[in-house]
């Protein structure tokens, strides 16, 4: 743009004669033009001036320097207009105009889209692929929160809780206008997990289940031996179900969350004990659970309530964890 009000300026100037050397003071003139001279309403329009015999000059009401300058503007409203500059010298002033036209802002195509799951139907464990298509003016495009490709994207994620699903896709187009989609899958109860490393627990908090689903109980327990290769385990999440069978599901990773109550959070990762292959990687069958810890008389932190899912994908919450009896 700079390159071509030089040019413009150059024409203007060569085809006036440009300046004579040792006349007498002549009459200040000046020549504006706009560029470019048609837009639509948003995008900027350059005023750019060419003055001979001034002294000084104003464009629209504000200084400009002579005998050359350029001042960049964004309509707001639509129509025809006219700028004005005016030029003064040792004698006497000029004026000098030009139009320009402000068309209606151009509509970007509508962003729109479309999810798919495949398979609808599955069970816990067993992965998901999510298809997002779009249509439109696309800048932007996620499913379930991650930035995906467009206008088609894709995302395999795991099917880790038993019940009906949703999963969400957003685009966003050019001129900032959004969209969302969603799509539905259902998980079936899977089977059991295969037996996990012999565990020595103590310790246990333990509480009952406030959720209308198959798990009767849960508990957090310190693990004191552990026989796999991972020594590092501490803790591990006990499941008893109502038909009394059990799981227990090792914590790999514990991140504290920031609170405005005086209780410590912290979100945990549960092994389920499986790992599920897809074409291009492996995914860690995992869990999730929140679990709070309040201070005890002591002043010591200690299990207080926990809400998460279990291997089989039943949804657990739980209150209240009673200390263990020798506490």
């Amino acid at each position: 743009m700079k390159r071509e009000m030089l040019r413009w300026l150059s024409i203007l100037f060569f085809a006036s004669g440009g300046w004579a050397m040792g006349a007498e003071p002549a009459s200040p003139y000046c020549t504006l033009l706009a560029v470019p001279s048609e837009v639509h309403l948003g995008e900027p329009v350059t005023l750019a001036i060419l003055t001979g015999n001034a002294e000084s000059a104003s464009l629209e009401g504000r200084p400009i320097a002579v005998p050359s300058d350029q001042l960049r503007i964004t309509p707001i409203s639509v129509g025809t207009f006219t700028a004005t500059a005016t030029v003064n010298g040792a004698d006497g002033n000029a004026t000098c105009s030009t139009v320009y036209q402000v068309l209606p802002a151009l509509i970007s195509s509508a962003a729109t889209c479309w999810v798919t799951v495949t398979p609808s139907e599955v069970t816990v464990g067993d992965l998901l692929t999510v298809h997002l298509s779009t249509k439109g003016d696309v800048d932007y495009a996620s499913i379930a929160g991650t930035s995906v490709g467009f206008p088609q994207g894709s995302k395999i994620i795991a099917a880790t809780e038993v019940g009906d699903h949703s999963v969400f896709g957003f685009v966003r187009s050019k001129g900032g206008g959004s969209s969302n989609c969603r799509a539905y899958y259902t998980v079936h109860p899977g089977a059991h997990p295969p037996p996990i490393p012999s565990l020595a627990l103590v310790n246990a908090y333990c509480g009952d289940n406030a959720l209308s689903s198959e798990i009767r109980s849960v508990c957090i327990a310190d693990v004191n031996h552990f026989s796999g290769a991972q020594s590092a385990l501490n803790q591990a999440i006990g499941i008893t179900y109502r038909d009394n069978s059990q799981e227990w599901l090792p914590v790999v990773e514990r991140r504290v969350r920031r609170s405005a109550d005086p209780n410590r959070h912290e979100s945990l990762l549960l092994y389920a004990n499986q790992t599920l292959s897809a074409p291009a990687h492996a995914v860690l069958d995992s869990r999730e659970a929140e679990l709070v810890l309040a201070r005890d008389k002591d002043g010591n932190y200690v299990p207080s309530s926990i809400t998460g899912t279990s291997s089989r994908g039943e949804p657990f919450q739980v209150i209240a964890l009673r200390p263990p009896v020798d506490r």
